[in-house]
């Protein structure tokens, strides 16, 4: 598939992170670790070590820090699609990562996450250019 016939399928706005997440499959109450690369009110994009099925469902715990509080959210899953991804750091696979299920009390913190990062990329976008003098 060429890529101009792509279509962006994106309804909300994403925001790259380099976040650590803890996931567990479906049969397993061990988990193993992984990294959330961007992050959405939809979905997430995360780097595993293990390759995941088109619509498997996966428990995934992310975390990160919110001032100087380690804050973090816990929600069921779904693999919308997956890549192997050879050159990357971490993980060999990237999973895109839809949203089934979360506690209120996470969708309350996870928002705020996202809230955050919204008022960073506009403050950051809203910055001057450098010019170097010639």
């Amino acid at each position: 598939m060429e890529r101009e016939n792509l279509v962006e399928r994106r309804i909300n706005p994403r925001f790259n992170v380099d976040l650590p997440i803890r996931y567990y499959k479906p049969d397993s109450t061990t988990g193993r670790n992984g990294r959330a690369m961007n992050v959405s009110e939809g979905g997430i994009l995360i780097h595993l070590p293990d390759r995941m099925e088109i619509g498997q469902m996966i428990k995934l715990k992310l975390s990160f820090y919110f001032g100087l509080d380690l804050e973090s959210v816990e929600a069921v899953t779904e693999v919308i699609w997956w890549a192997f991804d050879l050159w990357e750091v971490w993980g060999d696979y990237r999973s895109g990562m839809k949203f089934v299920n979360m506690s209120s009390k996470d969708n309350e913190r996870y928002k705020k996450l996202l809230n955050h990062l919204r008022v960073m990329k506009d403050i950051k976008n809203s910055l001057p250019f450098s010019e170097t003098p010639s």
